[in-house]
């Protein structure tokens, strides 16, 4: 299948791109505010281990900071941090929690991933002209594909869309998920757009991990387990296989907050990715052969 555009003759996968990237840039990061929400903030003087529950309590996967005294957003705390601190704080034997850890407030936490961050060289402190460089933002009337762009080169997974006037507050949270989901609705307006999409293979698009590379475990492996995999790839998930390599299901960094309901996550190197699902997870996606 090709799309002729003038003289040239476009591939499908071409013209997806083309079509996206105009959808992207047509619209600002206000149209993907949703029209009833909310957005949690928590205080940065709240413990990391209540911003665990509250996570729960809310079902958000971030939360802005807020300092009262500075009057301003400290920066964006998220499940990945979460995985962080279990995986970063956990000894044998002992927990974060166990540690003291879980008693550190939103705002050390957020001070000590900074200083680690800068130690690495991986953080970015250009701030786009902003008064506080350590959190990034989008404003409501820029394009989405800015947005995304910001993304990309401050190699972070969340933005705030921020409104400044007349009160500095976070309308939404922007995310690849969120920018999809609102790409895709777009693209289905379009003629023929069904047939477009299902001309190109997963695999033609040269994006994730696929085949042998693709990182997985058994759902006998530990919580810590699946932590440390989700850490060191840097991945929103991990498959979950049988023996014989048959897609079981999928340990997601949003499932570490489950963690928090049955307070295992001071179990996580004795309990079984099997068994912190059991209760509260909904599977993925039917059984597939990898």
């Amino acid at each position: 299948m090709e799309v002729d555009v003038g003289d040239h003759k476009c591939t499908p996968i071409e013209e997806i791109q083309g079509q996206c990237v105009k959808i992207l840039k047509r619209y600002s990061a206000f149209h993907l505010a949703p029209d009833s929400g909310k957005v949690v903030v928590l205080d940065s003087a709240l413990p990391i281990k209540h911003a665990f529950f509250a996570f729960v309590e809310h079902d958000v996967k971030s939360a802005p900071i807020w300092h009262p005294a500075a009057c301003d957003f400290l920066g964006i705390l998220t499940v990945s941090d979460f995985t962080s601190i279990l995986v970063e704080f956990h000894h044998e034997g002992s927990t974060p929690w166990v540690n003291g850890f879980g008693d550190k407030t939103c705002g050390e936490w957020l001070a000590l991933r900074r200083k680690n961050a800068m130690h690495s060289g991986s953080m970015d402190l250009k701030s786009e002209g902003e008064s506080n460089p350590h959190f990034q933002g989008a404003n409501p009337d820029q394009s989405i594909f800015e947005g995304l762009m910001l993304l990309c080169r401050k190699k972070i997974n969340r933005l705030p869309v921020v409104q400044k006037d007349p009160e500095k507050m976070v309308l939404c949270i922007l995310n690849h998920q969120r920018a999809l989901r609102f790409l895709l609705g777009k693209f289905k307006e379009k003629p023929n757009a069904g047939e477009l999409l299902r001309s190109v293979q997963i695999r033609e698009l040269g994006l994730g991990v696929l085949g042998d590379e693709c990182a997985r475990l058994e759902a006998s492996a530990s919580v810590l387990h699946a932590l440390k995999i989700l850490n060191a790839r840097k991945v929103p998930a991990v498959p979950i296989v049988d023996s014989e390599g048959r897609f079981l299901d999928a340990f997601t960094r949003s499932d570490v907050r489950l963690l928090a309901l049955e307070n295992s996550y001071d179990r996580i190197a004795s309990v079984t990715v099997e068994q912190a699902l059991a209760n509260y997870h909904v599977r993925v996606l039917e059984s597939s052969v990898f």
